[in-house]
């Protein structure tokens, strides 16, 4: 199990490292992202913002790493008085999956896109290379989509359901704390058919992360016990 001040720096860790590529996607690359207009202006963009692109890109896979680390971290401490065992071990692998093909559907967004946007700005209008480049990158915008914001985002819902279920049967745990575990993965889940409806995504997306994040710390929160607005480990030795 990991040490107390360990595992309650690693909860506050993973909700930081999602909630500030939201920002940073909202703030510096919105126009690029699927909901910034037509394809032709999100590419000039993204031709003319590689950097940026890329490390918004980055940031989203240290968010992946770090909801496995959040998973990771309350199954660890869960594990030995949940009386769900067998679902809480799970967990860590169904995540650990979903962040593998979030990983792979973030790297094209962050290397495959920027190379496609750079020989589409510099090609002629008129040149075949040009209408090439942009079905190309309609396909790759598609496969990062269907990677990210729906195969890996079931399996965080799937890993998410098994950890809160889990908690549920812990002795005393909060019903509170469960609701809103099992809304936030709700809503997570919610973000997958929104991937569809780019206009919709930014807002599922937004929801689900603030949701997590705002649970990861109440269970902090509820780990102190005396409401102190402190960041402690979630522990479950309460009788």
């Amino acid at each position: 199990m990991p040490k107390q001040s360990g595992a309650r720096a690693m909860l506050v860790l993973a909700a930081a490292l999602n909630l500030i590529p939201l920002a940073y996607t909202g703030l510096v690359i919105a126009p690029g992202t699927a909901s910034g207009g037509s394809n032709d202006a999100r590419l000039r963009f993204i031709a003319a913002h590689q950097v940026a692109w890329s490390t918004g890109w980055l940031m989203w896979m240290a968010a992946s790493v770090g909801l496995v680390l959040s998973v990771w971290v309350l199954a660890r401490v869960a594990q030995e008085r949940t009386r769900a065992p067998e679902l809480i071990r799970f967990a860590p692998l169904v995540v650990t999956i979903g962040s593998a093909v979030d990983l792979v559907g973030d790297g094209i967004q962050a290397a495959v896109l920027p190379a496609l946007a750079d020989r589409y700005a510099s090609a002629a209008t008129n040149d075949a290379t040009h209408s090439t480049v942009l079905v190309i990158f309609q396909a790759a915008d598609r496969l990062a989509t269907t990677l990210s914001a729906e195969t890996a985002n079931t399996l965080y819902f799937i890993a998410g359901v098994l950890v809160v279920i889990a908690l549920a049967t812990v002795p005393n745990f909060p019903k509170w704390l469960t609701v809103l575990g099992g809304v936030a993965w709700l809503v997570t889940l919610a973000a997958t058919p929104a991937a569809l409806v780019p206009t919709l995504l930014p807002v599922a997306v937004a929801g689900a992360l603030f949701l997590y994040a705002a649970w990861l710390i109440a269970l902090a929160l509820w780990g102190i016990g005396d409401g102190k607005p402190r960041l402690p480990l979630p522990h479950f030795h309460r009788v």
